[in-house]
């Protein structure tokens, strides 16, 4: 029986990696979540045998749910892009909020997901653990927020989700 993963981020550095794999694995199917499925990206993806769908992790409820039905497996690999937000004229903490609010909002979609049985989502550490507090980083210390909401707000989803810290 083939399985369906999804890939948000799919034309970007790690959820492309993922997805080029993906594609060559036998038993599954990967749909390729983008905001633009005309771009390179997309297209490449679309000739290895991706289908690849238009949603906007800006537009939850109606883009993101839809485009994940039937999902076996949502892989979430850095969607969300503090420095985008940034250099878009928010300052730090601004950007910071819009990225983890971007991000539970992915998680709290893929958790209405009825056939969704794993979710797999790239974390940073807690920048002030690491540092006892002297170092802020905000993308970080935001970012990291977002697990610990997964594990309090959706313990449903925590239980098959796999958190991934990569660095």
């Amino acid at each position: 029986m083939t399985k369906t993963i999804a890939v948000i981020g799919s034309t970007g550095q790690q959820g492309g990696a993922v997805a080029q794999a993906m594609v060559k694995a036998d038993g599954w199917k990967v749909r390729g979540i983008t905001r633009n499925t005309k771009g390179w990206g997309a297209q490449a993806l679309a000739n290895e045998g991706a289908e690849m769908v238009t949603a906007d992790i800006d537009d939850i409820d109606p883009s993101m749910v839809p485009a994940n039905a039937g999902v076996f497996s949502l892989t979430i690999r850095k969607l969300t892009n503090f420095w985008e937000h940034l250099a878009n004229g928010l300052d730090p903490d601004a950007a910071g909020e819009k990225e983890a609010s971007q991000a539970f909002g992915v998680a709290l979609a893929a958790s209405k997901i009825p056939t969704l049985e794993h979710y797999i989502f790239s974390i940073l550490p807690k920048a002030r653990d690491l540092t006892t507090g002297q170092r802020p980083v905000p993308h970080m210390n935001h970012k990291a927020g977002v697990d610990d909401r997964i594990r309090k707000e959706l313990p449903e989803l925590a239980a098959k989700t796999t958190f991934v810290w990569l660095g």
